[in-house]
C-alpha cells in the first residue's frame, strides 16, 4: 500500500511538473510575441527609430529652406524670392544635394538623398512637403512602381506614377482602348523634372515618346500641350473611375482646338478627390478645368485653380458641358478664372442634374451669352 501511495505521489508530481513546464513555455511565447512586436511592429522600437530619423531629416531640410531663403532674399521685401539666389544659398547651408525649381507661382526644392520635395512659395514659406517614389515601369500604367502586373479593376487599378504614366493613360483612351479603373498615385507638375522619369511613353499615340525628360517636358508645356483624356467620341471618351487620391495635376498646359480639360470627353465616369491647377485653352470648342465634356459623369471632391478659357463655345471650372446629360456634382469648387464665348460657370458652363456643396470664387466672363456664378446654363434638375 506504501508504494503505491508513493507511486501515484510521483505521478502528481510529474503531473505539476509537466503543467509548470507548458504555463512557462506559454509565458516565454507570450512575452516573446510582445518583445517582437514591440521591436518590429510598426509602432515598435524599429518603427518609432525610423520615424524620428525621419521627422529629424525634415526638420533639418525645413530650417535650410527657411534660413536660405531669408538669406536670398536679404534686405529685399517678401516676395521677390528668385530662384537663382535661393539656389545659391541652398548650396552653403547643405552638403547634400539639393536644386531648387521655379514651378510658376511658387519653387519646388528637391533633396536628392532624402528623396524628398518641399514646396515653397515666393514668400518663403513652405506650403507642403512629400516623398519622391520612383516609378521603375514609366510610361505604361497597367504596372506599379516595381513593375509588378496591375488588372485594371476596382481593386486592383491602374497606377498612374509619373507624366510618362499620364501620358501613356491619354494615347490609350484616345486609340478607344478600355481602361476602367485608374488611380492617381502621386501629385504630377508639369514643370518639374520630378514628376518626369525618362521620357518615354509604351503606348503609340498623340503624346509622342521623346529622348529625354526635357525634350517631353518642353513637348507638353509648350504649343498644343497635352492632349486631353479621350478627345472624341470616335477616337475614344473616357468611360470608367479615376481615383485623384487627393493629389493634384500642376501647371497642366493644353491649349487646343478640340475638348480641352484634364479629359476631353466622359462618359458614365466617376472622377473622385483630384486638383487641377495650369492654364487650359480651347481655341474653337469646349473647355474645363476637370473635363471638356461630361456625359452621365460623377465628380465627387474635385477642384480646379487653372485659368480656362473657350474661345467659342462653354467653359466651366469643372467642366464646361453636360448638357441633358451630366448626373451629379458633389462637394467640387473652383478658384480659377474662366473665360467663355457663352454659357461659362464657376463650376459648369451647362449642365442637369445634381450640384451639393459645391462653391466658386473664381472670376467668371462671358463675351457672348449665359453665365453665372456656379452654372451658366441649367437645363434640369438643379
Amino acid at each position: 500500500m506504501l508504494r503505491f501511495l508513493e507511486k501515484e505521489k510521483r505521478k502528481q508530481e510529474r503531473g505539476i511538473t509537466l503543467i509548470a513546464l507548458i504555463t512557462t513555455i506559454i509565458v516565454l511565447l507570450i512575452l516573446a510575441g510582445i518583445t517582437i512586436g514591440a521591436i518590429t511592429g510598426s509602432n515598435g522600437i524599429i518603427g518609432g527609430a525610423q520615424s524620428a530619423k525621419e521627422e529629424t531629416e525634415i526638420s533639418q531640410e525645413k530650417e535650410i529652406i527657411d534660413i536660405s531663403t531669408v538669406e536670398a532674399m536679404g534686405k529685399k521685401n517678401r516676395g521677390n524670392l528668385e530662384e537663382e539666389e535661393f539656389q545659391s544659398a541652398i548650396d552653403k547651408h547643405t552638403n547634400e544635394k539639393a536644386d531648387v525649381t521655379d514651378i510658376g507661382e511658387e519653387f519646388e526644392v528637391l533633396f536628392e538623398e532624402s528623396n524628398r520635395y518641399y514646396i515653397v512659395d515666393k514668400d518663403g514659406n513652405i506650403l507642403s512637403y512629400d516623398n519622391i517614389v520612383t516609378d521603375k515601369s514609366p510610361g505604361d500604367i497597367t504596372k506599379d512602381e516595381n513593375g509588378k502586373e496591375l488588372a485594371g479593376t476596382v481593386d486592383e487599378p491602374y497606377e498612374i506614377w509619373c507624366i510618362e504614366d499620364l501620358c501613356d493613360f491619354s494615347n490609350r483612351i484616345n486609340n478607344n482602348k478600355t481602361v476602367s479603373y485608374v488611380i492617381l498615385m502621386q501629385t504630377l507638375d508639369f514643370n518639374s523634372n520630378r514628376s518626369y522619369v525618362n521620357g518615354k511613353i509604351s503606348t503609340e499615340g498623340l503624346i509622342s515618346s521623346c529622348n529625354s525628360v526635357e525634350e517631353l517636358k518642353n513637348n507638353l508645356t509648350t504649343g498644343e500641350g497635352f492632349i486631353p483624356i479621350g478627345i472624341s467620341t470616335s477616337t475614344g471618351r473616357f468611360r470608367g473611375t479615376f481615383e485623384g487620391n487627393n493629389k493634384e495635376i500642376r501647371n497642366l498646359y493644353i491649349n487646343t482646338e478640340g475638348y480641352a480639360g484634364v479629359f476631353g470627353r466622359t462618359w458614365q465616369t466617376k472622377i473622385n478627390n483630384l486638383g487641377v491647377t495650369g492654364s487650359i485653352t480651347s481655341t474653337n470648342n469646349i473647355a474645363g478645368g476637370i473635363a471638356g465634356v461630361s456625359e452621365q459623369s460623377y465628380y465627387n471632391n474635385c477642384y480646379n485653380k487653372a485659368i480656362i478659357t473657350s474661345k467659342k463655345s462653354y467653359a466651366g471650372g469643372i467642366f464646361g458641358d453636360g448638357g441633358q446629360q451630366a448626373r451629379e456634382l458633389n462637394n467640387c469648387y473652383n478658384l480659377g478664372n474662366v473665360t467663355g464665348n457663352n454659357n461659362t460657370g464657376g463650376i459648369a458652363g451647362r449642365a442637369s442634374g445634381k450640384v451639393n456643396g459645391c462653391y466658386n470664387l473664381g472670376s467668371i466672363k462671358s463675351t457672348g451669352g449665359y453665365a453665372g456664378g456656379l452654372i451658366g446654363q441649367a437645363d434640369r434638375k438643379y
